[in-house]
């Protein structure tokens, strides 16, 4: 018996024939193979059940082939994707690189427009700039100079274009390296640097025009003051030539109505010279004027590209920081003993020194809970429009030392949610009647922790280890508005772990024990923040419920007032004498020459 059935399609039923062997049409994919059964085995349900697994299983496979076929097409479309990205960050990168290096061209440019085209500084930085910059040849011969500032920018032009077909394109390093984060980092604080430069200009400009508006104001009174005493010279003057022609015979008024002539002529020259000069004033003022407009555009260029570019690297750093502490807290929750309280680690992101935009970042990629160590700080980025708007459900803990004084600007803050550093009695019964008064007829309760000096550092805050009972149990049976949540401590810096378990997280750990026993607290209750960027999954091990992780979701501190920030400069040339010094002597000189003509007078 001969039976054809198609790859696609099962059989139903093996029909029996009079003569010859039954044969079974395997047709689909690699159709053309005929299955030979003997006739003795041609109605046998077995037979029939394996056939039917058979078709089956190819008709899987079939599947199976159509789907891994997909899959390859839609990975050789995520591939051409990357290429597109890669190259696309490739030309934004370039085009960064050649903006920054055009501000700086325009930079040395203003600033030679300033100190005047023939000063040696001028010189000086075209020599330099010759040498330095790679794709531009080594001329020969004295440099030419630009006078005017079409010359300025038609030059900055001609070196940009020639840089950009001279230079060759950087490649992207390869993915999970920070190499291109950190070139970005590194022209960003460039950037930043020339711009407090310039910025630092537009100061001293600005400074320098109003000391040369005082300058004129004093000229003109000066000149007001000038105008007077001539006006009574002349009179005077005319009132001794009468004299002088009706007493003749006196030789020595002769004599002084000469000196009185020569005093005259000198005090309409200096007036002269004190117009000049109030011109060049004005002049200088309005070329000032003109040069401050240029920096502030410029500035306003320069800041849109690059921060685009910041922003991307930014987001994604901090996106993968975040989703690597969050499994690495997983992991360390899940080698804690069975005997410890089954609380889940809170994961607190300190955002100290960093912009609202990375805390926007790290919301979108799940996280809740923000901690900040100064109250002024916290009160600007909890009131920041972009953190109200795309983190309504924010939690902020503050952690660090607060002041009676700082009590009601920091229980102001909007979604505050836990204050960690209570140390005192004091400062609770403050932070009490405060929250009393705030929350008005609300009954819901702020929740605080105890902050306790484990390492007995005197650079450290906290309660003495022995003082922990008594401050709870006066928080318990005194402040009605507070909610006490644990305790917390800050571990000494560096431990060796390989000595044992920290002795700082052990001490909080007997402090927690104790007030439980003496309270008859429920140890579920009372939670434990301990353990930072360094020691954070050894605290989670021994018992943390909260921990506070700040550098290696956002990276290091920066301080803007920091020696470490902040770049050695560079030893400048002592400048040359401005226009308003020079009036200013001038103004001077005009002065004494008053005082030298009142005494004359009299």
């Amino acid at each position: 018996m001969k039976v054809k059935v198609s790859l696609g399609h099962l059989p139903e039923m093996v029909q029996p024939q009079p003569d010859g062997p039954m044969q079974w049409d395997m047709s689909g994919e690699d159709s053309g193979r005929i299955l030979i059964i003997p006739p003795e085995l041609a109605g046998n349900e077995v037979v029939i059940r394996l056939l039917c697994d058979n078709q089956q299983l190819r008709e899987a496979l079939r599947r199976s082939n159509q789907t891994l076929r997909q899959r390859c097409e839609e990975m050789e479309g995520w591939q051409q994707r990357i290429r597109e990205e890669r190259e696309f960050l490739s030309c934004r990168f370039q085009d960064a690189r050649l903006l920054v290096e055009k501000l700086t061209l325009e930079n040395h440019s203003l600033q030679g427009m300033v100190n005047g085209p023939g000063s040696s500084s001028n010189h000086s930085y075209t020599s330099s700039k010759t040498e330095v910059l790679p794709g531009h040849p080594a001329r020969n011969g004295p440099l030419e100079e630009p006078k005017t500032l079409d010359q300025w920018e038609r030059k900055r032009v001609e070196e940009t274009e020639q840089q950009t077909q001279t230079t060759p394109l950087r490649s992207l390093p390869a993915e999970g390296d920070n190499e291109f984060l950190q070139l970005l980092k590194k022209h960003k604080e460039k950037t930043e640097e020339e711009m407090r430069e310039l910025r630092r200009k537009t100061e001293e400009l600005k400074r320098e025009r109003d000391e040369g508006k005082e300058v004129i104001e004093r000229q003109h009174r000066c000149i007001d003051h000038l105008r007077a005493k001539l006006f009574q010279t002349q009179i005077s003057s005319n009132e001794e030539a009468v004299q002088l022609r009706s007493e003749a015979q006196h030789t020595s008024d002769c004599s002084s109505l000469a000196k009185l002539t020569e005093q005259l002529q000198a005090t309409q020259g200096r007036y002269r010279e004190l117009e000049e000069k109030l011109d060049y004033l004005q002049k200088s003022s309005a070329q000032r004027d003109r040069t401050e407009a240029l920096l502030k555009q410029k500035d306003k260029e320069c800041a849109q590209p690059f921060d685009g570019m910041w922003k991307v690297a930014m987001s994604e750093e901090v996106g993968k920081a975040v989703q690597s502490v969050l499994e690495r807290v997983k992991q360390a929750a899940a080698r804690r003993p069975k005997t410890l309280p089954a609380v889940p680690p809170r994961l607190v992101a300190v955002s100290k020194t960093k912009p609202p935009e990375m805390i926007v970042e790290a919301y979108r990629q799940g996280q809740r809970n923000f901690g900040e160590n100064y109250v002024n700080e916290l009160v600007d980025k909890a009131s920041d429009p972009a953190i109200l708007e795309l983190c309504p459900e924010i939690k902020w803990h503050f952690i660090g030392h607060l002041q009676k004084n700082n009590v009601n600007k920091l229980l102001g803050v909007p979604n505050l949610f836990l204050m960690e550093t209570i140390d005192s009695a004091k400062l609770a019964d403050k932070v009490n009647s405060s929250w009393q008064r705030l929350r008005g007829a609300s009954s819901q309760r702020l929740k605080i922790m105890v902050q306790v000096n484990t390492s007995g550092e005197q650079n450290k805050h906290g309660l003495p280890p022995e003082d922990t009972v008594n401050t709870v149990k006066h928080i318990v049976s005194q402040c009605s508005a507070l909610h006490f949540s644990g305790l917390m401590t800050i571990g000494r810096y560096g431990y060796d772990l390989t000595l044992g378990p920290n002795p700082d997280f052990q001490m909080l750990l007997s402090r927690r024990q104790e007030v439980c026993d003496t309270l008859k607290l429920p140890m579920e209750e009372v939670e434990l923040s301990m353990g930072m960027s360094t020691d954070f999954e050894h605290a989670i091990e021994v018992g943390a419920t909260n921990v506070r992780v700040g550098s290696i979701i956002f990276g290091n501190r920066e301080y803007p007032n920091s020696a470490l920030n902040t770049p050695n400069p560079s030893p400048l040339p002592s400048p040359a004498p401005s226009p308003e010094k020079t009036s200013k002597t001038v103004s001077e000189e005009a002065a004494k020459k008053m005082h030298h003509l009142t005494v004359s007078e009299h």
